[in-house]
């Protein structure tokens, strides 16, 4: 994929987002993301398993 080098990712205030795709579990070098003002649902096993290595903000 395109997005191995992501280590940041920033999604503010999206109300249509109720689920974020797995896939984001891919992107092995993601260090930060934060997720402000969406109604997410949950999040997906894959993105939480990313390990100690990834810091997540939901507000």
């Amino acid at each position: 994929g395109q997005l191995e080098k992501l280590e940041q990712l920033y999604i503010n205030d999206n109300p249509n987002l109720d689920v974020l795709p797995y896939e984001l579990a891919l992107c092995t070098n993601l260090q930060i993301m934060s997720i402000e003002n969406c109604p997410l649902r949950s999040l997906p096993q894959e993105i939480v398993a990313g390990g100690p290595s990834l810091v997540i903000r939901v507000k």
